[in-house]
């Protein structure tokens, strides 16, 4: 999840932290994802997508990509096309 997509829900930075669940965890998004992600909403952009703001998945898939972790996602068209080689798991399973 990317917390800016949660943040409107609180006043404060530290209202959020206190709501999300002990076992969460928060990780800096590392250079190399973001460069990744951009790039990937760029093709999105190209290939005649309409989002103008960069879309969470690309963050999140980028992420995941450049530190070897899968992604569930359910849309794996949209993410193979744009992240290649991105580990997946759909509600069809693992791909």
């Amino acid at each position: 999840m990317v917390l800016a997509e949660i943040a409107p829900r609180f006043l404060r930075l530290e209202a959020l932290h206190a709501a999300l669940p002990s076992m969460a965890i928060i990780e800096a998004i590392p250079s190399a994802a973001a460069f990744l992600a951009g790039h990937a909403h760029a093709g999105y952009r190209r290939a005649g997508g309409t989002r103008e703001a960069i879309l969470p998945d690309f963050l999140i898939g980028a992420h995941a990509a450049v530190t070897a972790r899968p992604f569930l996602t359910r849309d794996p068209r949209r993410v193979a096309t744009h992240l290649p080689g991105a580990a997946l798991i759909t509600p069809e399973g693992p791909s």
